[in-house]
């Protein structure tokens, strides 16, 4: 039940807004009383927190597996836009992830914040290897440009449709190239 609650929320939420959206309006759609929902869930912020955490976890962990397993910094950060665009394309988590960010609570949002960050970390990690590598050019400020695509990845997730004019790999080849060609080194 509670994977169901966590389902109709997301559904919900990405809809209507997480402010928008209220517990009775979550236990009438899958025919539970409040009681059932408060089993589960101390409150709908904890829904929200745990669709954030969930999310940015499963991007954390992925991203370490592209670290370890990429040889060249090309192909990692290939492989992240990638990812990124991918999540875009679930139909409620990212949008969630994106838009809801402000109504966490104050340490909930201080969590998040610091997963984001690492999240970004990350990226300019994969920046620095190709500076090391000599794959890209050292002639640019990493993490601004660990911001930009994090930032142009995760635009996505206010436009993209599922099943739309470009699949998620025709999209996420676009912004590789656009990234790419930028900061390889000439």
């Amino acid at each position: 039940m509670r994977e169901q609650i966590m389902k109709k929320c997301m559904e919900l939420f990405a809809q209507k807004g997480f402010s928008e959206t209220s517990i009775q309006e979550i236990t009438d759609a899958l025919g539970l009383t409040k009681a059932a929902f408060y089993y589960y869930f101390k409150s709908k912020e904890q829904v929200l927190m745990e669709i954030h955490t969930d999310f940015i976890d499963a991007g954390l962990k992925e991203q370490e597996r592209i670290l370890k397993e990429c040889k060249s910094a090309e192909r990692m950060l290939k492989e992240n836009i990638s990812l990124i665009i991918k999540s875009a394309n679930d139909p409620w988590a990212g949008k969630i992830f994106v838009r809801e960010m402000q109504n966490l609570k104050e340490e909930h949002l201080a969590e998040v914040k610091k997963k984001r960050s690492l999240y970004q970390k990350n990226i300019r990690r994969m920046l620095e290897i190709g500076v090391e590598n000599g794959e890209f050019s050292p002639d640019f400020d990493l993490d601004i440009v660990a911001i930009g695509i994090y930032a142009l990845a995760n635009s996505t997730f206010n436009w993209l449709k599922p099943n739309g004019r470009l699949s998620e790999s025709e999209i996420s080849n676009i912004f590789c190239k656009l990234v790419l060609n930028g900061i390889k080194k000439q």
